[in-house]
């Protein structure tokens, strides 16, 4: 579990090297640093985004779906508390 720890903070500060030495990003291909921030931006964009989570559950077969609760909790799913 600690590559799971690891691997953002690693990269995450190599970004904001990148900012306080822009010299470094010479010896960078551009293909290898634009993968880094494409790959930041689609993780920022769809990690809790509730409409992609949405969209997602349209793409779900119905017997995959999660359980619907009843929003005042109670046992009957009637909602006429």
């Amino acid at each position: 579990m600690t590559e799971n720890r690891w691997a953002p903070l690693l990269l995450y500060a190599g970004v904001g090297l990148s900012l306080l030495v822009p010299e470094l990003l010479t010896n960078i291909p551009d293909s290898c640093s634009n993968g880094v921030l494409i790959y930041l931006g689609f993780k920022g964009m769809l990690a809790g985004n509730e409409f992609f989570e949405r969209f997602t559950l349209l793409l779900t077969r119905p017997g995959a779906l999660p359980m619907h609760r009843c929003p005042c909790r109670c046992r009957s799913c009637c909602c006429s508390c």
